[in-house]
């Protein structure tokens, strides 16, 4: 597959659409507005974005960490996302013609790998809401990650920091070290809404 064609600016139609997914299935999208760019910066500081590299992304909703991936994307990089919310995925293939898009769940990564000939991930970015996630989905999604990473991948999430202080997201935060071997916090990106902090976790080496 060549590489995908640049995006289309989103609109205020699929920040609209946005919206109305995220009142039908609050769960599922987890936030009132995309993530900001700021923010996309940062979740992309430390992610290898060029040479022999394979990255997925979880949940890309309108595609903000998307756009930005593509930017910055490399030559012999690798790259595709999975989302599973039907109107976000037609969505995301009209803004991202060629793009490696699933529709699907996070927690059938080792499959999407094996469609798309990746044997190890060099880093996953997620826009998944696991502040909303019940721990039997966070855990099925973490663990069929942590297996697709190559030995010192990069994880790569973010949270709000309202969602710091609820039931599932500390349970969230308590989940990590058993998966990761190392886990640390950025600071807190204001310029977004809600403010956010992205989490960077690494495999084992």
């Amino acid at each position: 597959m060549g590489r995908p064609s640049k995006a289309s600016t989103p609109t205020w139609a699929s920040r609209a659409r946005f919206l109305r997914e995220f009142i039908a299935r609050p769960t599922m999208i987890g936030a009132i507005s995309p993530s900001s760019r700021r923010l996309a910066e940062e979740m992309l500081r430390t992610v290898p974005l060029d040479g022999p590299v394979a990255i997925a992304e979880y949940g890309p909703g309108t595609g903000v960490f998307t756009s930005l991936v593509l930017e910055r994307l490399g030559g012999g990089a690798k790259f595709f996302a999975i989302e599973r919310n039907e109107v976000l995925v037609e969505e995301l293939r009209r803004r991202f013609p060629g793009l490696g898009l699933h529709a699907g769940s996070a927690a059938d990564i080792e499959r999407f790998c094996a469609i798309e000939g990746v044997s190890k991930l060099d880093a996953v970015i997620s826009g998944l809401p696991w502040a909303s996630f019940p721990e039997s989905l966070q855990t099925s999604i973490l663990e069929p990650t942590v297996r697709a990473l190559k030995p010192g991948g990069q994880f790569v999430t973010f949270a709000y920091q309202v969602g710091r202080y609820m039931p599932a997201g500390r349970r969230f935060a308590k989940l990590l070290p058993r998966y990761f071997a190392t886990t640390t916090l950025s600071r807190i990106v204001w310029r977004n809404m809600p403010p956010a902090y992205v989490i960077r976790c690494t495999t084992p080496g």
